[in-house]
């Protein structure tokens, strides 16, 4: 169980269906999955990236919050695509990968030699980073690659407010590679700052209208349920459907976050309460969760105000 991290192996859970949506759409189009914070949305992308090594496809996942410059979203892009790592693949193309992007596209797929082709780069060469777009863009579109690029809108927005004649150059440019004819690589972006009203607060929205969104939204109350008594077995602690469903209710708006954060603190509370007066009723096991220390891990957490900001 992460509190924090990406949750992977495991510590995933559910989000078959977001999963083989998000595959479903990048066949055909490139992707802005939105929804606000703590849903899960990298731990998603770090999934698809695990399928896609199944699958025989190239993805990297491009965490881009860190970075405040047109320049630097480009060298972070392109130093997750090495050339070695993109020629390596290409020699190796598997028939799954081929399958994949060939049958949706009609595009031919080509290995070393074959890659490359015409590309308009819509930039303007005043742009400091013109030569490295150029360079990244020709490497990569007709690479059967997905670049998924993790809080998007938290980057975009930093530079808006630094730089808006750069971000706005910047989105053209990325526009214009993704509408490029017969383009091979796909990209998927996220935010947990809504990307469309970013856009649409500096009359930008063309900039991704070529994009499908696909919001990403709590969990269902059975998967919620499922994932806390699964997560609760897993800490040697049992838990009755209405422990789990008091648990869900107390949560409200089921962030798998919070559900595991109040898990968590669910389990300390038990803890404590057997440490202070151990259970003599044969009925309770001393390992099971009951409805007060959920209700005492709730008050706990209140009072630590900044978890939920």
């Amino acid at each position: 169980m992460k509190l924090g991290m990406l949750a992977t192996g495991a510590d995933f859970f559910d989000r078959q269906i977001e999963c083989g949506d998000l595959w479903r759409y990048l066949e055909n189009d490139h992707v802005v999955a939105s929804g606000p914070r703590r849903l899960g949305k990298s731990s998603i992308v770090n999934r698809l990236r695990e399928q896609a090594i199944e699958k025989g496809l190239l993805a990297q996942h491009v965490d881009v919050q860190g970075v405040e410059s047109a320049q630097a979203f480009i060298d972070q892009v392109s130093v997750h695509f090495p050339d070695a790592s993109v020629n390596g693949y290409l020699g190796a193309l598997g028939q799954g990968a081929k399958n994949w992007f060939s049958a949706v596209k009609k595009i031919e797929l080509k290995g070393p030699g074959g890659v490359g082709g015409a590309i308009e780069l819509q930039a303007s060469a005043s742009q400091t980073w013109y030569q490295s777009a150029t360079a990244l863009q020709a490497r990569l579109t007709n690479v059967p690659a997905l670049i998924f690029i993790d809080e998007f809108s938290v980057f975009l927005q930093k530079l808006l407010l630094r730089d808006q004649n750069e971000a706005e150059a910047l989105l053209a440019w990325l526009r214009a590679w993704r509408v490029t004819p017969g383009v091979a690589c796909r990209f998927l972006f996220t935010g947990s700052i809504g990307l469309n009203a970013l856009l649409a607060s500096y009359g930008l929205s063309a900039q991704f209208n070529d994009c499908h969104e696909y919001p990403i939204g709590p969990f269902k109350p059975s998967a919620a349920r499922e994932m806390v008594k699964t997560f609760a077995w897993r800490g040697d602690c049992l838990m009755s459907d209405a422990t789990a469903n008091h648990l869900c209710e107390r949560v409200g708006w089921l962030s798998p976050y919070y559900l595991c954060l109040l898990l968590d603190q669910t389990m300390q509370a038990a803890r404590d309460r057997l440490d202070e007066a151990p259970s003599m009723s044969p009925a309770t096991p001393q390992n099971e969760l009951i409805d007060p220390d959920v209700d005492t891990a709730y008050e706990r957490l209140l009072s630590a105000r900044s978890r939920f900001i």
